[in-house]
């Protein structure tokens, strides 16, 4: 029997899980907010729909409307940093503009919102405090005592063993973790695609017969099966790129928006005339790291293009993995095509 991958699958199981039952989501909104709600049927879910550019194939995103409060819930496997303050800020002016009529903000009447409260779940395999808080002013070219603007997002380390109070107040977060927890241990190590396909597959289904978010993956089995051969394989795919990307002078877990967004920093600062220690030291980088972007910077003075910049730094084959493109040595039906032999 084939079995087919689907590129364009539409959730993380975090969102399946969470996203798709309010109990669920009503049990971690509590359990986060040190609340206590009892009705579900108060939520209202909120989620954009369209792509913002802000996820890769994976929709790892959540939006819900609770008594006034808007929360954004972000899951998180890859490398965090102040920039998702960046990334929630635009998903709440986005969530914003379908709520209010643009007419109604030039009236003299007063506009209400709802607060939001911004939380990003981490269960990367990077180790990592069990919670920490990014500030938007964090990225601020030059620091403010009094920032005119401010946003704050909490990181919650869900992997197992963290944060065992919240886990203990939210079921479903607590067996989210065991799940992963068990498909990392046994998709580790293991290159063949069809043993990592069974070993996913043997995995889903011991915790549904231990009960372990057993209605969701029994809906859903195939789905989340496939999801997690793929974040597999992504994961090790960008571990290398990282890799690569780290010779030569670009921090561990850079994004492309990320590259792209330091560069600009440094153009800005270049063109005020300011030497390569200066900007380290604004930066609060090394100037070892600083280096190869400074001069890749200079080099495309005074037009300054970002793509050549870019190019400069890293090799072709990592910009396109950076898009996510499939790795040249690997033909594409491979992972669009995994064929398991089934009795």
């Amino acid at each position: 029997m084939e079995k087919r991958i689907n590129r364009e699958y539409k959730s993380t199981l975090f969102v399946l899980v969470f996203g798709n039952r309010k109990e669920d989501l009503l049990d971690l909104f509590n359990a986060v907010k040190g609340t206590s709600y009892k009705n579900p049927d108060e939520i209202k879910y909120t989620t954009l729909e369209s792509d913002r550019g802000f996820f890769v194939r994976l929709k790892n995103d959540l939006s819900f409307l609770i008594d006034r409060t808007m929360g954004i819930y972000e899951h998180q496997s890859g490398p965090t940093s102040a920039n998702i303050t960046v990334r929630m800020l635009h998903y709440y002016s986005d969530l914003l503009r379908t709520m209010i009529d643009r007419k109604a903000l030039y009236r003299e009447k007063e506009v209400q919102i709802a607060v939001p409260q911004f939380i990003v779940f981490y269960n990367g395999k990077n180790e990592r405090v069990e919670e920490k808080v990014f500030h938007l002013s964090d990225l601020f070219e030059r620091k403010a005592d009094e920032p005119e603007i401010e946003l704050r997002v909490r990181m919650l380390n869900i992997n197992a063993g963290k944060n065992c109070e919240l886990m203990k107040k939210c079921k479903s977060l607590a067996q989210y973790a065991e799940f992963v927890r068990r498909m990392r241990e046994a998709l580790k190590g293991l290159q063949d695609p069809k043993k990592r396909y069974e070993a996913a597959a043997a995995v889903v289904d011991a915790c549904i017969q231990d009960e372990i978010l057993a209605e969701v993956l029994l809906k859903h089995r195939d789905e989340v099966i496939e999801m997690y051969y793929w974040e597999y394989n992504e994961e090790e795919h960008l571990w290398a790129i990282e890799q690569d990307a780290e010779e030569r002078g670009l921090k561990r877990g850079m994004e492309r928006g990320a590259i792209i967004e330091r560069i600009r920093q440094i153009i800005r600062k270049v063109k005020k005339g300011k030497a390569l220690n200066q900007i380290a030291d604004e930066l609060e980088i090394e100037s070892s790291e600083v280096k190869p972007v400074w001069e890749a910077v200079l080099s495309e003075a005074p037009d300054y293009d970002e793509e050549k910049i870019i190019r400069k730094i890293i090799p072709l084959e990592s910009l396109e993995s950076l898009e996510i493109e499939m790795p040249e040595d690997q033909p594409e039906d491979q992972y669009d095509e995994i064929r398991i032999d089934e009795d």
